[in-house]
């Protein structure tokens, strides 16, 4: 007689040995591991899991067929553990497929554990609570409904790097939650001391997107200066009268809650005009004080994510996009090229005589050099381009639509001002004039592929340096004749 396998809290679908079984024991799941999407599948009928993690490198490439089998089984919700570059790229295929929830790496054990217990507590289907009242065909909960918190909990914690999908979900929730008819989470620029409205529904013709108030001004201003929340059931009797802007509002009352991690101020969400014409209550600042915390916690998340990938695909010196990024680019850039049957020019760009101006004037100075080059290409080329810094005085351009003679005369423009920027220093008295040598290549005329592609702007490039530097030498003009070897 065969014992009946039992079925896990969480199966873990992973080639590899992970630490996660031991971390969520310790917590009080019961974890069941399967090294391939064949034998997940194949598990009794009795132990199929609450959740399943499905680690991308299992399935390489084959992400979305993989999700789509496992959904398959009894809907159980399902997390995919993936790199930072495949959620950073978008991830909505995968979501397509039926993937619940994308978890990036690195893995903290903090956001994996909070992620499984939203989407484990969280009703997997939950009838709708009754209707208190509908206006312009959408239907408002009661606030007070712990289903529907825990719901809206699971919904915002289900992590995201795009900023713009937390702002969507807290925006929306909120107006769901409370009935408010107009919404808005501003966030705060440090930098300028003054909250700008990111996201909102409702508002009325003054207010609107990118529109920024100084810290202290107005309503949101004065619930970040006191970094608690202002309930205002009638703006006219209230103590804060004098920071109103009512303007077109349809009521008098309206509901204010700072975002704030520790002693950082993040922004503020703002919500006015009840659909039912009530002042916003105490039940109210309950329902969203919660989803505030939480989107919180979200955005902190996304931001840190933004800035080490940022730092991940940034060159520290220029500013411009590193080596790490060029393969990532091409693909991107040659694939929209080919998709949309579009031209796209590549270009490889080195300075002249770059180690000589090291020796000459020191490393400092070579620093400064770079910077000066970076600069004048962000001074050239168009905003649709992506500038590269390869490494060393090595850089590259992706140029997106551009027939061969506007590309001329774009690194014709280039190296003018290029004349007109000498490195200046006490250690080249007047300042020292750079000059680079490039070579271009062209889709689909000159190459029909990526790599070949790139191998044509590098010959190119070497061609350019083989005739005497200075110039820029297109891969048309060298016909079937390979570059000559530098000397």
């Amino acid at each position: 007689m065969t014992t009946p396998v039992p079925a896990p809290d969480v199966l873990l679908v992973d080639s590899a040995a992970v630490p996660f079984p031991r971390l969520l024991e310790a917590h009080g799941y019961v974890v069941a591991v399967e090294s391939s999407v064949l034998a997940a599948l194949a598990r009794p009928e009795g132990s199929r899991p609450r959740l399943v993690l499905l680690s991308a490198r299992t399935v390489p490439r084959r992400e979305a067929a993989a999700v789509r089998a496992i959904k398959e089984l009894p809907r159980p919700p399902l997390v995919l553990l993936t790199g930072p570059s495949r959620v950073g790229a978008g991830g909505d295929d995968l979501r397509d497929a039926g993937a619940d929830d994308i978890l990036a790496e690195p893995y903290l054990p903090d956001e994996l554990l909070a992620r499984i217990r939203g989407l484990l507590e969280a009703p997997a289907a939950r009838t709708p609570a009754p209707a208190t009242r509908e206006h312009a065909g959408s239907t408002m909960l009661p606030a007070g409904d712990p289903g529907d918190l825990l719901s809206d909990l699971a919904e915002l914690q289900r992590g995201s790097p795009h900023l713009r999908e937390i702002f969507d979900r807290l925006v929306h929730i909120g107006a769901r939650r409370t009935g408010a008819r107009r919404v808005s989470l501003l966030l705060y620029r440090r930098r300028r001391r003054e909250l700008v409205v990111l996201r909102a529904i409702g508002l009325p013709a003054g207010p609107t997107i990118d529109t920024a108030n100084p810290l202290g001004h107005r309503l949101s201003g004065l619930a970040a200066v006191r970094a608690e929340p202002l309930l205002v059931p009638d703006i006219e009797t209230s103590p804060y009268r004098s920071h109103s802007n009512r303007g077109p509002y349809a009521t008098h009352s309206c509901l204010l809650l700072p975002l704030i991690a520790g002693r950082r101020l993040v922004g503020v969400f703002c919500l006015a005009d009840k659909h039912s014409g009530e002042p916003f209550r105490e039940v109210d600042l309950k329902a969203v004080a919660p989803l505030v915390d939480q989107a919180t916690i979200s955005i902190l998340t996304a931001f840190r994510f933004r800035r080490l990938r940022s730092l991940s695909i940034l060159d520290d010196l220029t500013g411009l996009y590193n080596q790490r990024q060029l393969r990532r680019t091409g693909v991107q850039e040659f694939n929209r090229a080919r998709r949309y049957h579009r031209n796209l020019a590549v270009a490889y760009l080195d300075l002249d005589h770059f180690k000589a101006v090291n020796d000459t004037y020191g490393h400092a100075f070579g620093d400064r050099a770079l910077q000066v080059f970076a600069r004048v290409l962000k001074e050239t080329f168009r905003d649709s381009d992506t500038l590269l810094r390869r490494g060393g005085d090595e850089f590259a351009v992706f140029l997106p639509e551009l027939p061969e003679e506007p590309a001329r005369h774009i690194f014709a423009r280039l190296r003018d001002r290029l004349c007109q920027s000498p490195v200046r220093g006490p250690e080249a008295g007047a300042g020292h004039v750079l000059t680079f040598s490039a070579g271009v290549a062209f889709f689909p005329q000159d190459a029909r592929g990526l790599e070949a592609l790139l191998s044509a702007s590098d010959r190119a490039l070497y061609a350019a340096k083989a005739r005497g530097r200075d110039r820029t030498t297109f891969w048309s003009e060298l016909g079937d004749i390979d570059p000559l070897p530098l000397p």
